[in-house]
This record gives structure tokens, sequence and C-alpha cells, in this order.
């Protein structure tokens, strides 16, 4: 069984993105978000590691699976540079797979 993750760091970055979702925030607080995303990023190699029995996802990885941060405001109202999520597609082939995923 993997250990526990610790969650808190990770919400709490989201939390304050939220509330300064801009990109001469997020520049200083960049270290913040690579810390919110291994985070992620060790919870999905964990979910992958499990799904392992059931699917076939042998080369796969976390960083085939997660989502990037930055947000296409080409067409959008909403001019917010960065989601306030993170989030991943784990199916054979990773994020840009067309197999059903999880």
């Amino acid at each position: 069984m993997p250990n526990p993750i610790n969650f808190a760091p990770a919400l709490k970055f989201l939390e304050e993105l939220s509330q300064n979702n801009n990109k001469a925030w997020f520049v200083e607080h960049r270290p913040d978000y690579e810390a919110a995303r291994n985070t992620f990023e060790t919870f999905v190699n964990d979910l992958i590691d499990e799904f392992r029995v059931l699917d076939h996802l042998q080369d796969l990885s976390a960083k085939d699976c997660v989502a990037r941060i930055y947000r296409d405001i080409r067409f959008s109202k909403d001019k917010s540079p960065y989601k306030t999520n993170l989030a991943a597609m784990i199916a054979p082939g990773g994020w840009r797979s067309t197999a059903l995923g999880y």
C-alpha cells in the first residue's frame, strides 16, 4: 500500500491561484506550483499502478496523463490564464488518447 499523500499544500496553492490568476503571481509562486504538480503526479502514478491489473497501461506514467495548467483563452470571455484545478486522463496513450479511460 502506498504512503498517504499530503494534498494540503497543493490545495492551498490552487485556492490562492483562483484568487490571483495572473502571470506575475504565478511566476512568483512557480515553486509552489511545481510542488503541487509533483504531489498530483505521485497520486496519479499510484492510481496507474492500481489500474494496471485491470487495463493495459504498461508504459504509462503520470507525465503522459496529467493535463497542463495553462488555459486556451483565445475564444474565451474569461481571460484567466491558468486552470484552478489539476486533471489527469488515465488511458492507454495518456491525456491525448481516444480510448476510454479513467
